[in-house]
């Protein structure tokens, strides 16, 4: 079957300039402030945020196939599923993709795509095509003036930008316990040597915070699965309120060594058999909505999340 476009891929191209006011003013800052060691200002490093923002979304949007495809050369193994297709490998870059009603995850290798499936499912050569994430948005005006100064939002932005550099804390201690004291004391960042026990420390820093301010919440990312058990593990041992975030549909597809009994999944189901049961009133759930700026900036106590389950 040969490949069908109902939108053929768009790439970013540039069909117009015309003078912009803001670019006009800081022409001057932008092109030399590194060669004179000029400090940016506030409304600089805002013009180029919002400069680069708007940059990506173009590229991120632009980029598109919807079209839909024959798997050829299906291979499983276990869980693995490989197999290859006639698509632009440019636009299916480590795609989300669905498969017979199913949403997967895959990786890119070339033409030829990875995914992972739930225990026991066979996959057979059939139609597959991307499932599309919601539009990349762009950042709004004030979202770096509006930061309040001294936040550490600001600190970490106006350094990447060419400000003052973030001060080192409490260096006249030993690596762990420097690492937490950072962490107890909201530093910008916090950077620890290997094999300090960062993972131990992150979870007594989170009980310690926990104790300090009930209310307070705090999400612990770490980069894959194996990092996400090491951190349950520890979690375990100090009896905090945990749960591992992670999709049902995504947890079917890790294999069972790699689940826990913090997983979201298996905690979800513990509560409705309760509900079933009668053991759980459902006046007891409270459920809170949180804004995404107040999740991105505090740390959920009770959470756990794998990297790759934020993309």
């Amino acid at each position: 079957m040969k490949h069908s476009f109902r939108t053929p891929p768009l790439f970013p191209t540039v069909s117009n300039i015309r003078p912009w006011l803001a670019a006009e003013r800081f022409r001057y800052q932008f092109f030399n402030f590194n060669q004179y060691g000029y400090r940016p200002t506030d409304d600089f490093i805002e013009f180029c945020g919002l400069l680069g923002s708007t940059t990506y979304r173009v590229i991120r949007n632009a980029r598109s196939d919807d079209g839909v495809y024959e798997m050829r050369n299906v291979r499983q193994m276990g869980d693995t599923v490989t197999f290859d297709g006639d698509w632009n490998e440019k636009a299916w870059r480590n795609p989300t993709i669905r498969i017979g009603g199913r949403r997967y995850f895959a990786r890119s290798y070339h033409e030829t795509l990875k995914i992972k499936v739930a225990r026991g499912t066979v996959i057979r050569p059939q139609l597959v095509w991307q499932d599309y994430p919601a539009k990349v948005g762009c950042l709004k005006e004030g979202f770096f003036m509006d930061l309040p100064d001294g936040s550490n939002g600001k600190i970490v932005i106006k350094a990447i930008y060419g400000g003052p550099k973030i001060p080192l804390s409490h260096s006249d201690l030993d690596p762990p316990h420097c690492y937490m004291a950072n962490l107890l004391d909201s530093s910008p960042i916090t950077v620890a040597e290997f094999a300090s026990g960062k993972s131990r420390i992150l979870v007594e820093t989170a009980w310690k915070l926990a104790k300090k301010d009930p209310l307070s919440q705090h999400l612990l990312i770490v980069q894959d699965n194996s990092d996400a058990i090491n951190l349950v593990h520890h979690l375990q041992n100090t009896g905090i309120e945990a749960m591992r975030y992670m999709s049902e549909d995504r947890w079917e597809t890790i294999g069972k060594e790699l689940t826990t009994q913090l997983d979201f999944p298996i905690l979800l189901k513990k509560l409705l058999r309760e509900i079933v049961m009668g053991t759980r009133e459902i006046e007891d759930i409270v459920i809170e909505k949180v804004s995404l700026e107040l999740l991105a900036f505090s740390s959920f106590h009770n959470m756990v999340a794998s990297e790759n389950e934020l993309e």
